[in-house]
């Protein structure tokens, strides 16, 4: 089609998920079991991203609980894309989202917002209901006609009933706005609704694991909106007492560190904590350059101050026996982290395989 991206997601999070689910729905199929790429371009747009002649925006969020200047900043990289987005094209938003919906007139782009409690988006999620296992069910509701990009016909009203294919109400609106674009690019309702329920997911984000003693969930946030995300999910589940392995990634800044540490310390002075270990995982004994040091070292420190207690054990194998002999009955045990997670993460799936007997995910529920 062109050489540019026809289709861009920006935000301050959920754009990977987005990108990735929408690509899974354009994808067209070639032969039973099989599915030739997206005809679309669809890239994620970063800090400090270059204008792109764009046919479709889609801004997932700007105000996950972030510092003031982190704030300012993603604010104004999307306040310059819509600027730039021509009269002809579209941009997709969170309404739920004040920020977001502060950018409705700064452009001379068509607007569509959508939304899961602002009953006034142009697209809604109705009938929203939580299962067991973390993921949603929702009604995708179109009262009005919309505008369909370049000459497509418009997008007629309908109610298409969908199952987000990812855990926690972040990928809910994931899900959403990925239907949504799919719905402007003419693909149909039901294709669509058989697309979401064949996705394969994405690996290690929020897979949540029942055994007959304890409950697994293991995620790859490493960031702190993707840790405020997480940690407002794991609020929601029913357990009795929270064991968490954190890997400790190289953090990109000073403020990065602070930032996840806040977040972290919010939240587990909130829930009940029976063990709290922090591990390099893989990386250990690999030498950190020196600013790296001491930005691990800024994030332990703040946990010192904060008067919650923790091991810090350099072996991930070692953090996870650790914390798999820690853990009670009906326990929850959580891990936490990218790359240096992997090897904990493979391990921790293979034990509660081999263990059998695994329960369904209502399994249990802790008085």
């Amino acid at each position: 089609m062109t050489q540019d991206p026809l289709i861009a997601i920006s935000g301050t999070n959920g754009k990977t998920t987005t990108a990735l689910l929408l690509e899974h729905i354009l994808q067209s199929p070639s032969s039973p079991g099989t599915g030739t790429a997206s005809p679309y371009s669809i890239k994620e747009l970063g800090h400090g991203s270059a204008g792109e002649t764009l046919s479709l925006l889609i801004i997932t969020n700007i105000s996950h609980p972030l510092p003031k200047w982190q704030l300012k900043e993603n604010w104004n990289q999307c306040l310059r894309l819509v600027r730039k987005m021509k009269r002809d094209s579209i941009i997709l938003l969170n309404a739920d989202d004040q920020f977001c919906l502060a950018l409705t007139d700064q452009t001379e782009a068509q607007v569509i917002s959508y939304a899961v409690h602002y009953q006034q988006a142009m697209v809604t999620a109705r009938e929203v209901a939580r299962k067991p296992s973390g993921m949603y069910s929702f009604q995708l509701v179109l009262e009005e006609e919309l505008p369909s990009l370049h000459s497509y016909p418009p997008v007629k009203p309908l109610s298409l009933k969908l199952e987000a294919p990812l855990w926690g109400e972040h990928n809910l609106y994931n899900t959403l706005a990925a239907a949504t674009a799919a719905l402007l690019l003419q693909k149909d309702a039901r294709e669509i609704k058989t697309k979401i329920a064949l996705f394969p997911g994405v690996k290690r984000q929020g897979k949540l694991v029942y055994h007959e003693k304890l409950a697994l969930l293991d995620d790859r946030a490493d960031n702190p909106p993707a840790l405020q995300a997480l940690m407002q999910e794991v609020a929601r589940i029913p357990f009795n007492k929270l064991v968490m392995v954190k890997g400790l990634e190289p953090f990109t800044s000073s403020a990065q560190a602070q930032q996840a540490a806040s977040v972290l310390c919010s939240w587990l002075k909130k829930i009940p904590l029976r063990e709290l270990i922090f591990t390099p995982g893989y990386r250990f004994g690999q030498k950190l350059a020196e600013k790296e040091t001491r930005r691990e070292d800024n994030f332990l420190q703040y946990f010192r101050e904060s008067g919650l207690t923790f091991q810090f054990i350099p072996e991930g194998v070692d953090a996870f026996y650790n914390a798999l002999e820690t853990a009670g009955e009906k326990d929850l045990l959580l891990l936490v982290g990218n790359d240096c997670l992997e090897q904990v993460s493979s391990m921790a799936h293979n034990f509660i395989a081999s263990a059998g007997d695994c329960c369904p995910a209502n399994a249990f529920n802790p008085s």
